[in-house]
């Protein structure tokens, strides 16, 4: 019998020795104790009661901590007051500054490429990327890249302007570039005590840094954590301690799950969601068509806690140089009009041409007109006009009431809809920039060519005009993406392209 009772109360005070030790994990948090000396301290306390932790068992007991505490409603109370900043984004809508963002994705979708091409147009003044604005100019970078080799990191960021060749043969990063330092598998990080203190060390010389953790997995792979389980999060929580106070911005690369790449952001991670609850935005990337592996297009979309949804069809041209295509519901309109347009008549495809060629010379298109061109085809302007209404409601043609001096009163007018003013130009730009030449990254710069739109509106019809003309903080309209040889254009829902604005069909 007293056998069995002295392990019974060893069993009983070692854990109550690790009910102390979480006890002690919570005061150092609540103490705001900088990681490395927590993690020193709860080993010497976990010493004094005849324990050895390992730094993963640090971690699993601190994240326990983590845990009761956001479990206990403290809240604020009448008289506190709180320094909150704005919210800022740097990435319009997609990636906010001063907060953690999450970029899930499966292996070789374009993750680091991505947000190679991000940081390059951001720091090559663009002031756009993607047709999403970026906000001031392009902060310090700090890559804690140890998932890739340094041949690796060469491969993305020489196509972007962010590595250059030396006379002699060599690579390094440019002199006056974004990127301060180049963390790689060759001379790695980590997210254990010696390499939150050298990160944290880099962000201080780098106040307001963009600090990109590529992967996540990689990067807390020696401390030995499970993936799978919540305390996963927990180095990602020291390091946004460890860094707040100098002003940096982390986004963490991280795997999808196979089973999961393709649903909501928030779901796509891979193991424990303890990761992606831990951050504020989440960008999810994924293929759009995985079956067909011809389709390279991508589907980006986001959820996060302060920012409305973005969903965007984006295409890897060549090495960190990317495209919009829009998003996949425009894209899925396309498909339709393409699915209508296949099964029209004779003479409505031959009526459709004709709206088209019309609209690329910068004219509408009238009944009236239409008679007089296929006299053969509509000996009355009554027919011709029943051919153009058809068009229109099929979402092939919009309409609408134009003032006609000769007419003594209004018409009705008539364009395509979706089809380029300026059409794709054939062939990408395989040249990648040498620096210390600019790279010729994707820059969206607005045509010149004025919309055939007339002037002549109704009050109304001019404020239905003018609304629409932005997507939140989207820009729309025309833009050549210099360097990759594309006319890049969101408009009316068609693969990229340019269409003259219009108002909405009454």
């Amino acid at each position: 019998m007293t056998s069995e009772i002295a392990p019974r109360a060893l069993v009983a005070s070692d854990r109550k020795s690790f009910k102390e030790l979480r006890g002690i994990a919570s005061d150092l948090l609540l103490d705001k104790v900088p990681p490395e000396e927590r993690s020193a301290l709860l080993r010497a306390a976990a010493h004094e009661r005849g324990f050895v932790l390992t730094p993963g068992e640090v971690y699993a007991i601190t994240a326990k901590a983590r845990r009761e505490m956001q479990g206990r409603a403290g809240g604020a109370g009448i008289g506190d007051q709180f320094d909150i900043p704005e919210e800022v984004w740097g990435w319009d809508q997609i990636f906010p500054i001063l907060m953690p963002t999450l970029l899930v994705a499966l292996q070789k979708v374009g993750k680091t490429a991505l947000i190679a091409a991000l940081i390059s147009a951001w720091h090559y003044g663009n002031g756009q990327f993607l047709g999403y604005r970026l906000n001031g100019a392009c902060p310090p970078v700090i890559i804690a890249g140890t998932d890739q080799t340094l041949a690796d990191w060469r491969g993305v960021l020489a196509p972007a302007g962010l590595m250059q060749q030396a006379s002699n043969g060599k690579w390094e990063l440019l002199p006056d570039g974004p990127i301060k330092r180049l963390w790689h598998r060759g001379a790695p990080v980590f997210l254990d005590e010696a390499g939150l203190e050298d990160i944290a060390a880099e962000c201080e010389r780098h106040p307001g840094a963009l600090l990109l953790c590529d992967t996540y997995a990689a990067l807390i792979a020696p401390i030995g954590l499970d993936e799978s389980k919540p305390e996963a999060a927990e180095p990602l929580y020291n390091l946004v301690e460890v860094i707040e106070p100098h002003g940096a911005t982390p986004i963490l690369l991280h795997h999808a799950s196979k089973s999961r790449a393709g649903e909501r952001a928030s779901n796509a991670s891979r193991n424990s969601n303890a990761i992606p609850a831990a951050v504020s935005q989440i960008i999810s990337l994924h293929w759009l068509e995985p079956e067909k592996k011809s389709d390279q297009r991508i589907q980006l979309t986001t959820e996060g806690r302060n920012s409305r949804p973005v969903e965007l069809v984006i295409e890897q041209v060549n090495r960190s140089q990317w495209i919009s295509h829009g998003t996949a519901e425009e894209i899925q309109e396309v498909r339709r009009r393409e699915k209508v347009e296949a099964n029209l008549s004779e003479r409505q495809r031959e009526v459709l041409e004709l709206l088209r060629d019309e609209w690329e010379q910068g004219r509408e298109l009238t009944a009236p007109r239409l008679h007089e061109l296929i006299p053969a085809e509509f000996d009355h302007p009554r027919k011709a006009r029943a051919t153009l209404s058809q068009l229109y409601e099929k979402g092939l043609a919009d309409k609408r009431d134009s003032i006609d001096p000769k007419a003594n009163g209004t018409v009705i007018v008539y364009r395509p809809r979706g089809t380029c003013l300026a059409r794709t130009r054939a062939g990408v730009s395989g040249q990648p920039p040498q620096p210390p030449q600019h790279p010729q990254v994707q820059k969206r710069v607005p045509r010149s060519e004025p919309s055939p739109q007339t002037p002549e509106l109704s009050s109304v019809e001019a404020q239905e005009a003018a609304e629409g003309q932005y997507r939140h903080s989207r820009t729309r309209g025309c833009y050549e993406a210099v360097g990759s040889g594309y006319d890049v254009c969101t408009d009316d829902g068609d693969d990229p392209h340019w269409a003259p604005r219009r108002p909405k069909a009454g």
